[in-house]
């Protein structure tokens, strides 16, 4: 499969909601502080709008330390690709199957890699564990496209902000409450 056709901005856009999509769930399923976060848990100032700001202290406050798995102040490459590898392995099996690794692989990873699954499943036992996933990733620019500062890590208001910018349709530095919506609707019984 050659996926180097997902490079006009609509499939783009549609990469990058995917993607957030992911994260989200990521969240929803490992965050026990607070698993039903509503729109008005965001909206601090009650102005029916989620500011960056808001998005930033909610989000960092209650998701940022569930992609930290070596629990420091910052996300390193490690951190955050392991959090996307939990994402995609939909059964919890620590191993990705064709049918995750093209999900996970047309809705985002396209734009970074080009090889199909059984090239990635460099020891063909019909899957993709870790260390072939990140051989594969670790190379792209995945993980550098997030961190804003070019300072080799994604602190809490990076990931933030990149997650923010996903989730703002229309552009207007806020999310309403249909924005919101249309993610809650997929993932989350918020």
């Amino acid at each position: 499969m050659n996926y180097k056709s997902y490079n006009d901005k609509t499939t783009k856009s549609i990469l990058n909601i995917f993607l957030l999509l992911l994260i989200f769930l990521l969240f929803a399923c490992t965050n026990s502080r607070q698993e039903n976060l509503s729109f008005k848990d965001w909206d601090q100032n009650q102005d029916n709008l989620i500011s960056k700001i808001e998005f930033e202290q909610t989000f960092t406050q209650n998701y940022y330390q569930d992609w930290n798995h070596n629990d420091d102040p910052y996300l390193d490459d490690e951190d955050f690709l392991r959090s996307v590898f939990y994402v995609w392995d939909e059964n919890k099996d620590e191993k990705l199957n064709a049918e995750e690794w093209v999900l996970g692989y047309d809705y985002f990873y396209g734009d970074y890699i080009i090889d199909d699954f059984v090239v990635v499943d460099t020891d063909k036992d019909g899957s993709i564990d870790y260390t072939e996933y990140k051989t594969i990733i670790s190379p792209t620019n995945m993980y550098i496209d997030w961190d804003q500062d070019d300072n080799g890590l994604i602190e809490g208001n990076e990931l933030a902000f990149g997650l923010f910018k996903i989730w703002d349709l229309d552009n207007s530095q806020y999310l309403e409450l249909d924005e919101y919506g249309k993610f809650d609707k997929y993932y989350f019984d918020i």
